[in-house]
């Protein structure tokens, strides 16, 4: 066979390829940014995750600046095999994903099957739409696992009980992390992992609350012209990320200084005793953490050189 007919078969299969992936997933709906593709019956879905999702985009595109503005490709569909076989490489989601984000491609795929309630799907779809905003707006910048995830589940509003709990015992035993040990990857156990989630969702917070949208769109800015992480922050925020984590550890113990005052009442048991009643789910939850922590998580990885076919490796949720 000829080179160019080996060439001609081969584009032919790929196309063939294409177009069977891309017939389980045949409709097409556009809501403001985000051009939806899945299967029949769903448009309803993609039209009412849109309406819920877009007071929060509206304020991140505050603080993610213009750069991160653009069409946000979603696929959607009930199980995670379709979204496998609809997506434009190659991509593997863990049983347990609810969510993907390919940064480089501007697309989302989202599992949206299994009973899963409104919400659970808006915070995952926002995880994953902050995820590939912040791929944006830094141009591609690597960042501190805390940064990524911290963002993406202060905005997705992924706070919780467990958490919050997690974050008082955290503060209570003097047994924080330091941003520094949360800056590649989430290690230890499974308490260990919540604990993580739950300090760099709260840092992230604090650092919102503190100066507003404008010091972290120049963050991003500033990463995006290529400055260090470390020296792009601290020349937006004017302090030195060592004292902006003391200032927030202080604001954490203002905020927990009312259970300190119970520890010597009975109050406190009463309390504690609540609080190992969730055990069960709490242990439950930590054990996914774990096995997400496990991956080879791309939140903080150096993304691969231009040539690279496929970009840098996926966002899980």
């Amino acid at each position: 066979m000829l080179p160019w007919m080996r060439s001609a078969a081969f584009i032919l299969v790929l196309l063939l390829s294409l177009a069977a992936a891309a017939s389980d997933l045949d409709r097409r709906s556009v809501h403001g940014l985000f051009v939806f593709q899945h299967p029949e019956g769903l448009d309803p879905l993609a039209a009412d995750l849109a309406r819920r999702v877009q007071d929060t985009v509206r304020a991140m595109s505050a603080e993610l600046g213009p750069s991160a503005s653009g069409p946000v490709n979603v696929l959607m569909a009930a199980d995670r095999d379709s979204l496998e076989r609809a997506a434009p490489v190659s991509v593997r989601m863990p049983a347990w994903a609810a969510g993907m984000a390919l940064p480089r491609q501007g697309l989302i795929l989202l599992r949206v099957g299994g009973g899963r309630p409104i919400e659970d799907i808006r915070q995952t779809f926002l995880h994953e739409y902050a995820h590939l905003g912040l791929h944006r707006a830094a141009s591609g910048a690597r960042l501190p696992r805390w940064f990524q995830e911290g963002y993406a589940m202060y905005r997705a509003g992924q706070w919780n009980f467990q958490r919050s709990a997690s974050l008082a015992r955290g503060v209570l035993s003097g047994r924080l992390y330091s941003l520094e040990a949360l800056t590649e990857r989430f290690v230890g156990e499974g308490d260990d992992v919540e604990l993580a989630y739950a300090q760099s969702v709260d840092f992230l917070g604090f650092l919102l609350a503190r100066n507003g949208p404008n010091a972290f769109a120049e963050t991003l800015a500033r990463l995006g012209r290529g400055e260090p992480f470390l020296s792009a922050l601290e020349e937006a925020y004017d302090r030195p990320l060592l004292a902006l984590e003391e200032e927030w550890r202080a604001d954490l113990a203002s905020r927990f200084r009312w259970f300190t005052v119970l520890a010597g009442t009975s109050v406190l048991w009463i309390a504690a005793s609540l609080i190992f009643l969730l055990a069960y789910l709490r242990r439950r939850r930590a054990r996914r953490l774990a096995m997400e922590a496990m991956e080879d998580d791309p939140d903080w990885v150096e993304p691969p050189p231009p040539d690279h076919p496929s970009g840098p490796p996926p966002l899980l949720h």
